[in-house]
């Protein structure tokens, strides 16, 4: 699961109540389209850039439902929270810790389970190991 902070002092940013006002939408509506579109860019541009889709795609990422997607995207970018090549304004600084960590994650995990597959080898060689020397002579 994936989880992105969301600043306490986001319902009182200018930038919120200029994207509420563009939008002609309450500002906790305007939030929640910002917070889905955020969630929505961690799972499809995780670096930040949405220059590969479309103000629909965009648009719908953010739960907006209304038929001029474009409408969405122009204020998005109008009110400051994407930039005109449509990267989202200051995703390292907000994302960047959070896909560091997930990087970091993904690593270790990665390497406990190579030493989980190296000690389960070892075990392996161990018992054949014994199993031949129980049966040197011997017949099995």
């Amino acid at each position: 699961m994936i989880w992105l902070p969301v600043h306490t002092d986001l319902p009182r940013n200018i930038k919120l109540k200029r994207f509420s006002q563009l939008l002609n939408i309450k500002q906790a509506q305007a939030v929640g389209h910002l917070v889905m579109l955020w969630l929505w860019t961690l799972e499809v541009a995780p670096k930040g850039s949405l220059q590969d889709f479309t103000d629909a795609e965009i648009a719908e990422g953010a739960g907006w439902t209304k038929r001029d997607k474009g409408v969405f995207v122009a204020a998005l970018i109008e009110a400051g929270f994407m930039e005109y090549d449509y990267r989202i304004h200051d995703w390292e600084e907000y994302a960047g810790d959070l896909l560091d960590r997930r990087e970091k994650d993904r690593l270790r995990k990665q390497e406990q389970r190579l030493k989980q597959r190296q000690k389960k080898e070892e075990i392996e060689a161990e018992i054949a190991a014994q199993k031949w020397a129980a049966s040197v002579g011997h017949p099995a």
